[in-house]
């Protein structure tokens, strides 16, 4: 004993030493010493002699680890009187031992812990109960030494407990962790609250200060009672593991305890308690953020502890009164923001309007008052935040959480009233316009911001969520932020147009730079908010009018000219306030939306006077969004999704209006503008090409903008090769709409702009005939060398890659017919240019977006061309690219982008077998797209490596392919060549343990659906012999643990699987394991567990035999991990 004790705490020393100081063979050394005491088999007597006789914490650490081991492992062979002693032996050496380490004592209090659980299965927490009987006489003992270690007993006791689906495998199946938890929960659980509690009304009986162990001991109690009131408390009925994961895994769970806490909760003094202590502690930030988390928690108190109606109004009215004590009383201080803004989002969202409707009228006017006075001061706070260089935004976080309250109480609720959503509106707005009349920061400098560009979302997506509720507070006061915003911009405009015209050809001087960058600042948040006011986030869906919106400009039609409203959109030349009438009989709306179509006009002049180098690319970037935006919602709506349109809006911008085309060309010479001039900025022409995407996004617009003569400028801008400088993905995006609008030149027998074969012969082919010229060249080889030529090509092939992009079910069949010419080159290309990557990469992209955008609109015979088409380019990068050649050291990084796109290529074609929405029958035998994944497949593993596969996203996209298709066709997986189905199944074993949970689920799904696929069918195959090994390997898996927990639920049905298709393989394996336990007890149990997996269970691989297995199966895992494994 004594020698083996020298020997842990001399390898601790080594451990412990710095590097420099032990070498690498003795470091090895002491962890093989540390590595042979974990396997030591029933140590409980062992350990009590080093724990009793060390002082390395390391060694105590490493006891105390062996310690909980071996009770999980040999928790049925040890006596019930042991057990009791060992309890009470931990317990007592904690108290007595009171310079452990914490790491120690925490380790020590775990395997408590886990006992007490343990236990707790047969005496229904009786033990549990006389522990914390100890423990609350350590509190009352006033010693703060024994204080501590009493709080930290029943934090490990609730660590162990708070966790159904993750907390230590004590060797219980999980649906037993899940009764015990729900039997402590209303019975300990509430009884640690209860003492808590009351240890707590100590502290707030008195405002005297605080000493340092006073502080300590507070904290530990806080955090109990923190903990206890963000338990998740389980249902009363079982849900599913998977659910109860989910449920468990929330960061911010609500306050849902059972009946019986009713007596706890409802009781006045509780929630007075946590405001009187935090009045006590709110200046020390450490204490006072437990005291608001618990505030916060109690706020969000719903379920059967509010049994009606009654009930939830006495709790919540009794909670607000103290809330006013604390935001109406004296000022809050920085650190209380956060806290009080979230108490006030959970109150708002778990006590509805029917509930707070039942309140003191005169209580909730004056909550709601102190909310809205709390919103605006923390915009401002906020906004001041912004202008520090700190990464604290305390007073952000707080507006949020304030604006995410209003938002769930809705805010155009009666509650809320008119004049403080206007506050609270023109609070935002101030709080992002310079001075004189706003607050904006100026502190940053402009080497700050060019950081901050490069490093943060911008604007529109750092602020999305914030913006969308500005604009729903904006839309519920329409008749005050439509005009405010308009005057804002119209006087930001003009006052921008005045300074360009003093600024045109004079010097610019540091205060013009700074008085311009103000007003872009001004302009870009002031567009931002009126975009979000006008429009709703439409990601996915149809863009609609907002109903405010709309209503509004109804209400407003007896006093509104038409005539007056359409020239004020149409005079975007002219100051708004030039036209006679523009006050009085203006719409509103559109008086907003002709403000920004002068602002473009401003720009667009700026750019034509040479002055494009002064504006500003965010603010030109954000004008175009909100273009964008308008587009979408605006333009030729579908008047079917409305009850009423006004006549302003039908008349500017409805079907068949004048008002709709002269805006579509306006817009489409905004986007002209823009790729003349803009091209370098990226995200400039990102958002110009979306508002193409919406100009072209319906057949009524595709029809206006087929016919408007600005698209066909854009049209001739790129058969003079005018766009060149644009950039990759901007170019695909310009050919992607112009092929979306293709679509809108559906009148084959109407010569002009709307024939569909000018269109084409203007678009499609001249981008065609200059690519097919350059790769049918003879002297490619020699060509492809030339920097122009390959230009050429790369343009080439991102356009071609737009056109594909933009492919529609009318204009599919055409397109394909089209592109084929090109596709058919492309093998020659990969030749000719498979050392230049770049081309190799679009050349994969290419076909790979034909695939995924147009192959399940093809008929068959189409199909079968793309096939072959994307067969023979993947036979002519695999012959090639063994003899490629490249200057650059990232080749692997080349060849490991170039397999993923072959693996996101034949992922597509797959593709075909699952959605095939081809409007033409099949004819003959098809071709499977399985066996074409699966070819190309064969023609590329030889290149495949398990370096390569080292690369995260390569090695997901390969094993989700090789799943996917052996899901769809097993049939075809067994009856490939032999090396293949190798090299296939060598990659599975692989990626079993060396990729992470991902892969390794997929590898097991595929390995469950084939073994499926052989046991009931032809096991003569030479496919059966060469999964048989899989057997083995999935068993020893299981046994030795090394499958993650997530994983043991598809593990099942693999390991199920596998039995069935070999059932005589698995009778010897575990033959095999039984003789090699020289324990009779262990091996008795091991011959129960495996007879208890299978009984009951039909070994036919049907999904029922599947779920039976299951149940049987996780009682397995329990009982085999604890015989066979030292953790």
């Amino acid at each position: 004993m004594e020698q083996g004790l020298r020997e842990l705490e001399a390898a601790a020393e080594v451990l412990l030493a710095p590097p420099n100081c032990v070498t690498n063979d003795q470091r090895h050394a002491a962890e093989e010493v540390f590595m042979n005491f974990r396997k030591v088999k029933s140590p409980l007597g062992l350990c009590k002699c080093i724990l009793d006789a060390s002082t390395s914490d390391l060694v105590l650490f490493e006891a105390a680890g062996l310690l909980k081991d071996s009770l999980i492992r040999e928790w049925n062979s040890v006596s019930e009187q042991d057990l009791k002693s060992l309890k009470t032996y931990l317990l007592n050496y904690v108290v007595q031992k009171t310079t452990l380490s914490a790491y120690v004592r925490e380790r020590i209090l775990q395997v408590v812990a886990i006992m007490v659980k343990r236990g707790s299965v047969e005496d229904l927490g009786a033990n549990r109960g006389q522990i914390l009987n100890d423990v609350e006489q350590l509190v009352i003992s006033g010693d703060s030494n024994q204080q501590m270690i009493a709080c930290s007993v029943l934090a490990a006791i609730m660590q162990e407990y708070s966790s159904s689906v993750k907390s230590s495998d004590v060797g219980l199946r999980w649906e037993i962790h899940f009764r015990v938890k729900r039997q402590f929960e209303g019975t300990d659980l509430k009884r640690i609250f209860h003492f808590v509690v009351q240890a707590l009304r100590t502290f707030g009986s008195d405002d005297s200060q605080m000493d340092r162990e006073s502080c300590l001991l507070l904290s530990r109690l806080l955090a109990i009672a923190e903990s206890v009131l963000s338990w998740f408390f389980v249902p009363s009925t079982m849900l599913p593991k998977r659910l109860i994961g989910v449920f468990e895994a929330d960061q911010n769970p609500s306050l849902r305890p059972g009946p019986q806490w009713s007596d706890v909760f409802l009781e006045p003094n509780v929630v007075e308690l946590f405001y009187r202590l935090h009045y006590k502690v709110r200046h020390l930030p450490d204490l006072c953020h437990h005291t608001l988390n618990c505030l916060t928690q109690l706020a969000s108190l719903n379920g059967p502890v509010l049994a009606n109606k009654d009930v939830r109004v006495s709790y919540v009215s009794h909670f607000l009164t103290q809330f006013v004590h604390l935001v109406g009383g004296t000022e809050l201080r920085p650190q209380e923001s956060l806290g009080v803004s979230s108490i006030f989002r959970k109150l708002v969202l778990f006590f509805p309007p029917d509930t707070l409707a039942a309140m003191n009228p005169d209580l909730l006017h004056t909550v709601f008052l102190h909310c809205t006075r709390l919103t605006c001061k923390f915009a401002e706070q906020a906004e001041r935040e912004s202008t520090l260089s700190s990464d604290d935004n305390l007073y952000m976080e707080a507006f949020d959480n304030m604006i995410i309250g209003w938002d769930s109480l809705g805010v155009d609720s009666s509650f809320i009233k008119e004049e403080w959503r206007i506050e609270i509106l023109n609070t935002f707005i101030k709080c992002h316009l310079g001075a004189p009349e706003g607050i904006r920061g100026e502190g940053a400098n402009e080497e700050a911001e060019e950081v901050i560009e490069e490093t943060e979302e911008d604007d529109k997506t750092k602020f999305r969520d914030q913006l969308s509720s500005i604009g729903a507070f904006s839309r519920s006061v329409a008749s005050h932020s439509l005009v405010l915003l308009a005057r804002l911009l119209e006087d930001r405009i003009t006052r921008f147009s005045t300074q360009l015209q003093r600024m045109h050809g004079q010097s610019l001087s540091q205060s013009d730079q700074h008085q311009l960058g103000s007003l872009f600042e001004d302009l870009h948040w002031l567009l931002l908010i009126s975009g979000h006011t006008l429009t709703l986030d439409s990601d996915g869906e149809t863009a609609v009018i907002p109903q405010e919106i709309l209503q509004h400009s109804i209400a407003q039609a007896p006093t509104v000219s038409v005539e007056t409203t359409l020239k004020v959109i149409a005079s975007p030349g002219n100051r708004a306030t030039d036209i006679a009438g523009m006050e009085e009989t203006c719409d509103h709306v559109a008086r907003l939306i002709a403000a920004v179509l002068r602002l473009c006009e401003v720009e667009r002049r700026a750019s034509d006077a040479g002055l494009a180098h002064l504006l500003s690319p965010e603010m030109g970037s954000t004008i175009v969004w909100w273009l964008r935006r308008f587009a979408l919602t605006y333009m030729l709506p579908n008047e079917n999704l409305y009850i009423e349109l006004s006549p302003s809006f039908s008349a500017a911008f409805g079907r068949d209006s004048e008002g709709a085309s002269w805006i579509i060309g306006f817009l489409l010479n905004k986007v002209e503008s823009n790729l003349r001039t803009q091209t370098a900025e990226q995200a400039l022409m990102n958002e110009t090409l979306k508002l193409l995407m919406a100009l072209v996004d319906t057949r009524e617009k595709r029809n206006v903008v087929i016919n408007s003569g600005p698209f066909w400028t854009l049209v001739r801008m790129h058969n003079n090769n005018e766009l060149l400088q644009l950039g990759g993905i901007a170019r695909r995006k310009f050919f992607q709409a112009l092929t979306i609008a293709g679509a809108g030149a559906n009148s084959p027998t109407c010569v002009g702009l709307g024939d569909q074969n000018y269109f084409w012969n203007q678009v499609l082919k001249p981008l065609e005939d200059r690519l097919i010229t350059v790769i049918q060249s003879e002297s490619l080889n020699r060509l492809i060398h030339q920097d122009d030529v390959r230009f050429a090509i790369t343009t080439g092939l991102e356009s071609l890659i737009g056109v594909a992009m933009g492919s529609q079910v009318a204009t599919v069949q055409m397109l394909f017919a089209s592109l084929q010419l090109v596709l058919r080159e492309l093998p020659k290309l990969i030749h000719a240019a498979h050392n230049y990557n770049l081309i190799v990469e679009l050349v994969l992209e290419l076909l790979s977006t034909c695939a995924r955008v147009m192959l399940i609109f093809l008929s068959q015979s189409d199909s079968e061309k793309l096939y072959r088409l994307a067969l023979s380019a993947t036979q002519a990068y695999a012959t090639r690219t063994s003899g490629r050649i490249t200057r650059e050291t990232s080749a692997e990084e080349d060849a490991h982008r170039d397999l993923l796109l072959f693996m996101e290529l034949l992922m597509n074609l797959l593709s075909k077998d699952i959605i095939d929405l081809s409007p033409f029958a099949s004819e003959g035998t098809p071709i499977s797209a399985s066996e074409v994944c699966l070819h190309g497949l064969n023609l590329l593993m030889p290149l495949m490596n398990a370096e390569l596969l080292r690369f995260p996203q390569l090695c997901w996209h390969y094993y989700k392919l090789i799943t996917f298709a052996c899901e769809i066709c097993p049939a075809k997986i067994v009856s490939l060549p032999s090396d293949m189905l190798s090299n296939l199944f060598a990659s599975l074993q692989l990626g079993m343990n060396s990729f992470g949970s991902d892969v390794a689920a997929f590898c097991f799904e595929f390995i469950q659906v084939l073994s499926t696929h052989l046991a009931k069918n032809d096991r003569t195959c030479s496919a059966y012999e060469a999964m048989k090994p899989f057997l083995k390997i999935v068993l020893e898996m299981i046994l030795y643990q090394q499958i993650s927990s997530d994983l043991l639920n598809v593990a099942s049905g693999t390991f199920y699987a596998l039995i069935c298709a070999y059932q005589t393989e698995y009778q010897l394996l575990v033959e095999e394991l039984l003789s090699q336990q020289e324990d009779e007890a262990c091996r008795n149990r091991l011959v129960n567990a495996f007879n208890n997996l299978t009984v009951g269970v039909p070994l036919n691989a049907d999904r029922l035999g599947r779920i039976k297995f299951r149940d049987n199966f996780d009682a397995f895992i329990m009982e085999v991990r604890s015989l066979l494994i030292v953790k």
